[in-house]
């Protein structure tokens, strides 16, 4: 990667390595030589369809070969790629695809009904991936990027939407290759490694697979959806040496296997998305699973922090420190830098911190120093180890105490039985707001009429909840997230019934 542009390493990889194994899944699989190939062939399949340097193309699918493959193709010919999350309603489909203005719409077949209903040209995904239309291309009146301007926006992710309106983070390919040169770093990668991408390419966290992967060489396993069944499979055959989870992934991947240990082969599991419950590091120890915990965001490409494989044992309970490219700082609501062990607002800059936001200019995102807010609150240990404790946005005050959910959640994570847990401010006349718990619960047999006394054991009088609410399960986003805005929905029914 020089100053000016980044030489595709698909392209690199198809002329030093073209029989290295680059995409797999469970009916294909492409060499880098073969997925060179293929990316030209949509790249000028997509130019003859008049899709131009600054177009955009927004794309409704599952995970598939054929979209891993778009996703270089496009910033190949110097579109950007608008990926929109499958598990939205087709009312929030429209509104992203407003908020864009694309070009062109690619879908897969389950949405041709929605793409039919606004009366938008749509391309399928199948058919993109497969290099569209019919032989010959105008190959010779088109030549397909080879090294692409860093500047260049190559995507844009809209944030999960969970507590609002999602909003379209604008990433430049410097932002994604500076991330994955990042990760690689950290967790060394061989030829032979093959990466599971079983996160949605919709969100930063499945689509920076791809460029890591690409990067150094190795393979990556394309699946449209998560089967713990079918991962542990090919983790027990080796063909899987890297994961990307969130916790109730590895969750459910750890109950499938019945507490069996992982071969050798698997070298490590990223873990991110959500905290992770004292009682899943316990299970982490205890197995010895080269799991290491990430902190990231839409906004940053993917990782900041991520736990090293040489790091301490102790640390486990961390999210790592910063890695490279990135600085990272705390502070305090007069934007004052606090110090070590203490809480405060997580403020980002860096080489993968993200362009803007869709519809808006950068001085309304960035300080005059080029710092961004994440909205995330943590603090740093001696050792510069982040501890993120939670959204700011969900926090809220209770008789003049700032209460974390997170806080609440680790106390009632203690409590036998329960699996996993959520807690919401709600209003209260008295202390202007209240803690209310969710809890799910095994069928162990634990009475959670002791959980109140365990918390009321463990927890200061102003964390004590206000009412414990049993749940099957608890509402998520696609990525994996507690939908706290659907637990305040759940809350007003259940005041009203």
């Amino acid at each position: 990667m020089t100053k000016e542009g980044i030489v595709c390493p698909v392209h690199k990889l198809a002329e030093s390595s073209p029989d290295s194994l680059a995409l797999v899944n469970e009916n294909a699989s492409l060499s880098y030589g073969e997925l060179e190939e293929r990316i030209h062939r949509c790249a000028i399949g997509l130019h003859d369809l008049g899709i131009e340097t600054g177009d955009r193309i927004a794309v409704i699918a599952q995970n598939s070969v054929e979209y891993a493959i778009l996703i270089f193709a496009a910033y190949r010919i110097g579109a950007t790629l608008a990926p929109i999350n499958t598990r939205l309603d087709p009312r929030s489909w429209e509104d992203c695809i407003m908020k864009l203005t694309p070009s062109a719409l690619v879908i897969d077949r389950e949405r041709i009904a929605f793409a039919d209903d606004i009366g938008m040209r749509y391309l399928l995904m199948e058919d993109v991936g497969g290099g569209i239309g019919s032989e010959p291309y105008s190959a010779d009146s088109f030549s397909v990027l080879h090294e692409v301007s860093t500047e260049h926006e190559a995507s844009i992710v809209f944030t999960s939407g969970s507590s609002g309106d999602p909003k379209g983070v604008i990433l430049t390919l410097g932002n994604h290759f500076c991330n994955a040169l990042a990760s690689n770093e950290n967790i060394k990668l061989t030829h032979q490694d093959c990466w599971l991408a079983a996160l949605p390419f919709c969100h930063v966290g499945g689509m920076s697979i791809l460029f890591r992967t690409a990067l150094d060489g190795c393979s990556a396993y394309v699946a449209d959806s998560f089967a713990p069944d079918v991962v542990n499979r090919l983790i027990d055959r080796g063909q899987l040496t890297h994961l990307s989870l969130v916790p109730t992934m590895l969750d459910s991947l750890l109950a499938s296997r019945k507490m069996r240990k992982f071969p050798d082969s698997l070298r490590a599991i990223l873990l991110g998305g959500a905290a992770v419950s004292e009682r899943l590091i316990e299970t982490i120890r205890e197995l010895n699973l080269p799991v290491l915990p990430t902190y990231g965001l839409t906004e940053a490409a993917s990782q900041l922090c991520t736990l090293s494989p040489e790091s301490p044992p102790e640390k486990l309970s961390s999210s790592g420190s910063p890695l490279e490219n990135t600085e990272l700082k705390i502070v305090d609501d007069e934007d004052e830098t606090v110090e070590s062990g203490m809480n405060g607002e997580i403020c980002i800059r860096g080489k993968k911190v993200f362009k803007s936001y869709l519809g808006r200019d950068r001085s309304e995102v960035f300080d005059k120093d080029g710092w961004f807010r994440t909205g995330d609150i943590g603090w740093l240990d001696d050792d510069s180890y982040l501890h993120v404790v939670g959204r700011r946005d969900d926090m809220f005050i209770s008789g003049g105490e700032n209460i974390h959910p997170a806080q609440i959640e680790k106390a009632a994570l203690a409590f036998p039985g329960v699996t996993e847990c959520a807690v919401i401010g709600v209003e209260d006349r008295k202390w202007g707001a209240r803690p209310v718990l969710f809890v799910c619960h095994d069928d162990s047999g634990s009475e959670m009429n002791g959980l109140h006394e365990h918390l009321n054991a463990n927890l200061p009088d102003m964390f004590i909840p206000k009412a414990i609410i049993e749940l099957d399960q608890l509402p998520r986003t696609s990525i994996g997230k507690i939908d706290r805005k659907q637990l305040h929905t759940l809350w007003r029914h259940n005041e009203n019934t």
